[in-house]
Order: C-alpha cells, then structure tokens, then sequence
C-alpha cells in the first residue's frame, strides 16, 4: 500500500510542472477579417476552405479578405486588433484545455460595445462571427486556433 502512495506521489511531482508549462504556453489564433456583402459574387480569400463554410452560414455572394493576423493569446493578458471604420476587437483567453481555448471577444467602437461574447474552438479548429456593419454590408471575423 504504502509502495502505491509513494508510486502516486512521485507521478504527481513529476507530471505536475510539465501539466504547469504545458498550460503557460501561449494559444496561436489567426485572425482573418472578411468584408462580406451582396454587391456582385466574387470571392477574395486567401483561404479557399472558407468559401464553403461562408456559403453555409451567411447569406451573402461576395466576400473579399480585408486583412489577416496570428496573435498569441496567453490568460494574464489581452489582445486588442484595430479593424475597419474605427471598430476594435479585444480577444482574451479565459481557458484552456488539451483540444480546446475559451476566447472572449469583444467589438467596440468609440469605448461602446457593439458584441461581446465567449467561444469555444478546437484545436485546430475555426469559428465564424459576424461582426458590424461594413460599406454595403458586414464584417465578418474569422478565428482559427492552431495547434
């Protein structure tokens, strides 16, 4: 018995720091804006496996890739994206497990919040948010979680 306690004990000192490191690291999320709208049927995506996906969850015929960007998220710190029209996106890593992050996500303009939400995202994994009002139509926000 005591063979067992002490067995346990010492996985536990052992598997303990490493769980520890493996939690601090940073999380990597590319952040690809989407102008999406119903003026015309062309799409402008650096990556094509989007298409597909938009089509499903939006109504729009034209999306044309705006500007994109790989953060590194870590829980004790934000990270704020300056996008179109004066709108910001501050992301914040609430959580983090082995296969999944919790990011909340926050659209503001002029201090306002116009969207604040949480998402949960595999790893690897992809989310779509529909984001404010955009020129003839929205934004449309794109965050991916690498492994």
């Amino acid at each position: 018995m005591k063979r067992w306690i002490f067995f346990f004990l010492f996985l536990t000192l052992i598997i303990y720091p490493f769980k520890r490191v493996l939690a601090d690291e940073p999380s990597q999320i590319i952040i690809t804006v989407l102008s999406a709208s119903s003026e015309g049927s062309e799409f402008d995506l650096d990556n094509d496996a989007y298409r597909d996906k938009l089509i499903k969850l939006f109504s729009y015929t034209s999306y044309h890739q705006i500007t994109q960007k790989k953060v590194s998220l870590q829980k004790s710190e934000d990270e704020t994206l300056s996008l179109p029209q004066n709108y910001k996106l501050l992301l914040s890593l609430k959580a983090k497990e082995k296969e999944r992050i919790v990011v909340q996500a926050i659209i503001q303009k002029g201090g306002q919040k116009l969207l604040d939400t949480s998402l949960s995202i595999l790893k690897p994994g992809t989310v779509f948010l529909g984001g404010p009002s955009f020129e003839k139509g929205v934004l449309v926000l794109v965050l991916e979680a690498v492994q």
